[in-house]
């Protein structure tokens, strides 16, 4: 569909409001809006671009178009966005800030001199908008002006004006650490990911939010998401799992369920960063058992992390059972799904399936990172070894130190993953030509695994694989 700011504004607006923005264009009794609005609404749910100016002008004017008429033209698209931008305004505060609406309600009333119903619907609304703060951000300052002059002066009314103002005080002091609270997890995060790309210290910040009279759970949960990007291990987990309570016991209009889910996930992740991988898995259990979870905005990364817990406890069958369902999912990030398939070509050779993991892993193409492919290439010369079709294995794995990522990386679980490798392919080829293995070959190989095992660093379950195929050919 060609660029144009009227469709591309009407295009924002939802079935309903659509039909509630056509009411509003009728009582402009402007019936060249109405034809416009009408025309734009059949282009844009058959996919088209506005006609040619001429065609229009001929629908809205019953004239042919000349250049001396442009301005014409240009006005009704003028006055039709114009008039939907302010819809879109009045939408988007009503959603959003129902509270504010109200509010101004409110003071529309009490500028007319109506006191008595003020008082009446102030009384009504202050139940319902309780605990939006926003609402008294806007009705506080017309609320006290009249509180303050409702009533002859008096020690008493003014000893209740003093706790009003307390009260408005106290409101104001939540609000601003609401505000204060959600900047200090952004400033969190930043913090994190800025500390991880410059490979330094992230450096804690204490919480700048006020002391307050009322509890508000809202900021208290913000501020232990934010200590989280600062933490790590058993104290982090901790966090989580006291933030997942305060959530749990109280119902926060601001939070959707993308925000226990994240929890959840970030629990399971932590846990499986310290190697508790059943405990990870508690966590990762109840988050893909949650109603709705395909809706979950980090499912791709969640789902990868549930996988790898499975595997590293040796449920094979069940890390490939539990993910299949949000494959579609996960293909949405190419790069996540890369890594995906190559765990699940793992388990399933775990499995003693190499055709089918073979299968996988010609599921993908593309890699985004080079890091990536080293890996689908060890997975390749591992469905191999399964098979016992030791040439193949080795013509793959000759293909695997020719790779750019090898040869310019030097790292020291990739050197010993390579090492140990190598060796179940020369073990095997040897024990295949009758020969026996060098015992002391044999011991360092053993060793190299066991020290991977222990700090597999990237690699957790090839290493893994690879014992058990060393003690099946020596076997």
């Amino acid at each position: 569909m060609k660029s144009n700011k009227l469709l591309e504004t009407l295009i924002l607006l939802d079935t309903l409001e659509r039909k509630r923005f056509r009411n509003v264009i009728k009582n402009k009794k402007r019936e060249t809006l109405i034809l416009l609005y009408e025309l734009c609404l059949s282009r844009i749910e058959k996919n088209l671009p506005i006609p040619e100016k001429e065609e229009v002008f001929l629908q809205l004017f019953n004239e042919k178009y000349t250049k001396e008429n442009d301005f014409l033209l240009r006005n009704e698209y003028r006055l039709l966005t114009d008039e939907a931008e302010a819809f879109i305004r009045s939408a988007a505060v009503e959603n959003q800030y129902p509270g504010i609406c109200e509010a101004a309600r409110l003071k529309y009333i009490l500028q007319s001199g109506n006191t008595a119903l003020f008082k009446k619907e102030f009384d009504s609304s202050s139940l319902k908008y309780k605990d939006d703060l926003m609402f008294w951000l806007a009705i506080d300052p017309k609320h006290l002006l009249y509180f303050i002059t409702s009533e002859q002066m008096s020690i008493e009314h003014f000893e209740d004006v003093k706790k009003q103002i307390a009260t408005v005080r106290d409101r104001l002091g939540r609000l601003y650490n609401r505000v204060l609270s959600d900047y200090e997890i952004k400033k969190a995060y930043a913090d994190k990911v800025h500390s991880i790309l410059s490979d330094t210290d992230v450096m804690p910040i204490e919480s700048a939010t006020v002391p307050t009279e009322t509890r508000d759970e809202l900021v208290e949960y913000r501020k232990l998401k934010a200590r989280t990007y600062y933490t790590s291990g058993l104290e982090k987990i901790q966090i989580l799992l006291d933030a997942k309570e305060i959530l749990n016991k109280n119902k926060i209009p601001e939070f959707t369920d993308d925000e226990i889910w994240w929890l959840q996930a970030s629990a399971g992740l932590e846990y499986y960063l310290q190697y508790d991988f059943r405990n990870a898995i508690i966590h990762f259990d109840e988050l893909f058992a949650s109603p709705g979870i395909e809706r979950f905005n980090r499912l791709a990364e969640a789902a990868l992390n549930y996988l790898s817990a499975l595997m590293s406890i040796g449920e094979y069958e069940k890390s490939v059972q539990a993910i299949s369902p949000f494959e579609e999912k996960m293909a949405a990030s190419p790069p996540v799904f890369y890594k995906y398939i190559c765990l699940k070509s793992l388990a399933l050779l775990f499995l003693e399936k190499p055709n089918a993991a073979r299968k996988e892993l010609n599921r993908v193409e593309d890699h985004a990172i080079e890091f990536d492919f080293l890996y689908w290439r060890i997975a390749m010369v591992l469905s191999f070894a399964v098979e016992r079709r030791w040439d193949d294995a080795q013509n793959e794995f000759k293909n695997l130190v020719k790779t750019k990522t090898f040869k310019t990386n030097k790292r020291k679980d990739m050197d010993n993953l390579i090492f140990v490798l190598d060796q179940l392919l020369k073990f095997a080829i040897t024990l295949e030509n009758g020969k026996k293995i060098p015992a002391a070959a044999f011991r360092e190989c053993e060793e190299k695994i066991n020290e991977m095992t222990e700090n597999p660093g990237d690699f957790l379950h090839p290493p893994r694989l690879i014992s058990r195929l060393l003690k099946q050919i020596i076997a």
